[in-house]
């Protein structure tokens, strides 16, 4: 008689993240400790060329150069392999991660021969303090650099833009009244004791 994995086995094959597989909708039949860690290799597999797209291409920005009718033949297959696992059939995974592998080698040739252009990063770098910060223009560039491993922030344009325009108005106001000049140092304003408040000056 096969034995059927643990719950908790169970559970642990689907625990983190996945860029293959959304949250499960239904409950997963119960498959043997070789079904389950195939399943899981096969979703692997996939996030690892989701990912490589992803930083090629930019986050969900793939599909949306190609015509039509092949990002609704792509969606297709990507719902037949998240139905498949699911559904707790290893063969039928086996099958449509297959397919869902070829879907996305069919993108990609398709934008490169529509004359796409792939997601060219453009990053500056500082230091400040023990800190390095890298600033981008997009999020899809931001995301694209995320993945090399290296530690540092990483910061979008409208980012900056959103906490300058939230915290820094005094300082935009002297960019505006004195051209050109540079922030050398940034203080927070004294505290005033008796009442809480930052003083005014």
């Amino acid at each position: 008689m096969k034995k059927q994995p643990k719950t908790g086995e169970k559970r642990k094959m689907y625990r983190g993240g996945s860029r293959s597989l959304p949250k499960c909708p239904t409950p997963v039949q119960k498959m043997s400790r070789a079904d389950v860690a195939m399943v899981r290799a096969i979703i692997d597999g996939l996030d690892h060329m989701a990912v490589e797209m992803e930083m090629k291409w930019g986050v969900d920005r793939l599909r949306l150069l190609v015509p039509p009718d092949l990002r609704k033949r792509f969606d297709e297959q990507r719902q037949l392999f998240v139905d498949a696992v699911w559904g707790g059939d290893a063969v039928e995974t086996q099958i449509q991660g297959a397919a869902l592998e070829r879907g996305w080698r069919a993108l990609d040739q398709a934008a490169t021969d529509a004359g796409a252009k792939p997601l060219d990063p453009v990053v500056w770098e500082t230091r400040i303090g023990d800190r390095v910060l890298a600033v981008v223009r997009t999020a899809a560039e931001a995301h694209a650099i995320t993945g090399d491993g290296r530690a540092r922030e990483v910061w979008t344009m409208e980012e900056i833009a959103r906490v300058l325009a939230a915290f820094s108005q005094q300082v935009g106001e002297a960019k505006q009244v004195f051209p050109g000049c540079e922030v050398v140092d940034v203080r927070p304003p004294p505290f005033n004791e008796a009442t809480g408040d930052d003083l005014p000056f």
